[in-house]
């Protein structure tokens, strides 16, 4: 169920798309592209690629879990 819900904001969240870019929004690589919403709504939020939109997922979709492995990145720990 969960994935079909995802699915359907992903769909939702392409409609109110800006036009696609060439490169991934947040890694600036040329490829596949998927629009990005924000967790649980239909709203737009930006063309990235699937691992950049993996990615993010798996580290909460917030701006903390990105930190927190940014911070972890930075000190070698």
């Amino acid at each position: 169920p969960c994935a079909n819900h995802n699915r359907k904001m992903e769909r939702l969240a392409a409609k109110s798309a800006a036009p696609r870019p060439e490169n991934c929004q947040c890694c600036g690589k040329q490829t596949d592209l998927v629009p990005d919403h924000y967790r649980g709504t239909p709203k737009f939020r930006g063309w990235i690629c699937r691992a950049c939109n993996l990615g993010i997922g798996k580290l909460g979709d917030n701006i903390e879990g990105v930190t927190q492995a940014l911070n972890y990145l930075t000190n070698g720990n």
